[in-house]
């Protein structure tokens, strides 16, 4: 593993500045920086699942759903079930352990999508589902939401996918699999410091962290890459 990416966010606060508004403008501009420094790192991490260092086992077609193989998946309510369903049957297939550690990471329509089929099926539908994280629980994945999945080419993001106008198509990234199964090191844990500004009455707040992730052999085929077609995510 390369360990070399580099994030940093920098804001500057005037002292004087404090003295004329009621808030404190550190804290509320040093709480943005770390969720941008976060959602940054989720950004790069996240492009682990694509390319030929990515999920050997890609099995990201319309198959999934029951449709045309090489295609990408149509991921709406009426066919979140199957997809789901299939996932689970591919990745025992693939002897996937099962350790009460299976994951999706899905986009917000997606999870929009997995609300309307089965609330009444006993899917957590809780206010946490409005905000980037988890999400609950749905057929034996633990259900996170991004909006930090690569996107881009079909062609390009998953491999198996190929013919007819299916390079020009836009599509996303969905994960499937174990936990952990992308590695993430970090040389330096965010944090802040505060550092005056030469002839100035303010000072630098500045967050940082040194980073690298990859995905190593063995867990190449613990997880499923499914390209979404752009009009489902």
């Amino acid at each position: 593993m390369v360990v070399s990416s580099y994030k940093q966010t920098t804001f500057y606060v005037d002292d004087a500045k404090k003295l004329t508004i009621n808030v404190d403008q550190a804290r509320e501009l040093a709480s943005e920086a770390a969720y941008q420094l976060a959602n940054k790192i989720d950004t790069d991490v996240f492009k682990n699942l694509t390319g030929s260092d990515g999920f050997t086992n890609y099995q990201a077609d319309a198959q999934l759903q029951g449709g045309t193989a090489h295609r990408p998946v149509s991921a709406g309510s009426s066919t979140i079930i199957n997809i789901f369903a299939n996932a689970r049957k591919l990745m025992r297939q693939n002897n996937v352990e099962e350790m009460g550690d299976w994951a999706a990471v899905v986009t917000p329509k997606i999870a929009a999508d997995i609300e309307v089929k089965a609330t009444n099926a006993g899917y957590n539908v809780a206010d946490a589902t409005l905000r980037n994280g988890y999400a609950g629980d749905f057929m034996g994945f633990q259900v996170y939401i991004s909006n930090n999945l690569p996107s881009g080419k079909c062609s390009t993001v998953s491999p198996t996918l190929s013919g007819g106008a299916v390079s020009a198509t836009t599509c996303k990234s969905v994960y499937f699999g174990r936990k952990g199964t992308i590695d993430l090191v970090m040389l330096k844990s965010p944090a802040l410091e505060i550092r005056k500004v030469s002839d100035m009455i303010g000072s630098n707040y500045i967050t940082y962290t040194v980073y690298g992730s990859n995905v190593f052999t063995k867990n190449r085929s613990r997880g499923l890459n499914v390209a979404v077609q752009s009009s489902y995510y």
